[in-house]
């Protein structure tokens, strides 16, 4: 595991809405099931929440769903639809790894603790 120092936490906390953006797009964009699901919803709100988890409207995904939508109109071909992003999706996740291509993640002082009393034991 990789530590951040605070500019790389700001820089991530800068994209990673985006990054997860174009993650669900491919997603949907590339598996026609999902895809079908995820537009048969029309135009409707979408909202996500779990037991003991506030509900949260998802606008990342309605914004998907849009694209989608559009990327459809504009081609012939809707096997294609995720293929014009993908490459700078994937020169934007490689600026969240390491040259050795750990995660980036950040790591609390006392989790780094527990994690090591666990193994000792």
């Amino acid at each position: 595991m990789v530590m951040l120092n605070d500019e790389q936490i700001r820089e991530w906390n800068r994209k990673k809405f985006s990054l997860l953006e174009e993650m669900l797009y491919c997603k949907f964009s590339q598996n026609e099931e999902a895809r079908k699901v995820l537009l048969a919803t029309d135009n409707a709100e979408l909202w996500h929440g779990t037991r003991g988890v506030p509900k949260a409207r998802q606008v990342g995904l309605e914004r998907v769903r849009t694209r989608i939508r559009e990327a459809i109109n504009s081609s012939d071909d809707e096997e294609k639809v995720c293929s014009s992003s993908e490459s700078s999706s994937e020169e934007e996740v490689k600026n969240h790894d390491d040259e050795e291509g750990n995660d980036l993640k950040r790591k609390r002082p006392s989790e780094s603790k527990e994690n090591n009393n666990k193994r000792r034991k």
